[in-house]
């Protein structure tokens, strides 16, 4: 879901209480309908504490017609595989198990 300003029309993602532009609260939303894309990528091979780990691919995905984007993991088989503007949609929990937060997506895959 997209937040969405009812005096510039501007869309936000991640969702917003107040329009960075014209700083009016906003409460429409609106839903994502076309996948995302790849805007930028990286992929590491340690955790946090710098452990080997992975790989892990993380990406910036944005969405057209939406200002933001939200960094998120991609669930690829193999990260050379990952290009710029690769289109994405989300993998969710389970229905029963979502709260309508940004931790409902458990990652992207490709479209």
């Amino acid at each position: 879901m997209a937040s969405e300003c009812s005096k510039c029309k501007n869309s936000y993602v991640p969702a917003r209480m107040f329009c960075p532009s014209c700083f009016v609260e906003m409460k429409g939303t609106r839903a994502l309908e076309e996948p995302g894309y790849v805007y930028s990528y990286t992929t590491v091979n340690r955790n946090r504490t710098g452990e080997p780990n992975g790989p892990v691919t993380i990406a910036l995905i944005r969405f057209e017609g939406v200002k933001g984007g939200i960094v998120h993991r991609l669930d690829v088989s193999e990260p050379g595989s990952v290009t710029f503007g690769m289109k994405v949609v989300p993998i969710l929990k389970e229905a029963a198990e979502r709260t309508g937060a940004l931790t409902d997506i458990l990652a992207f895959k490709p479209a």
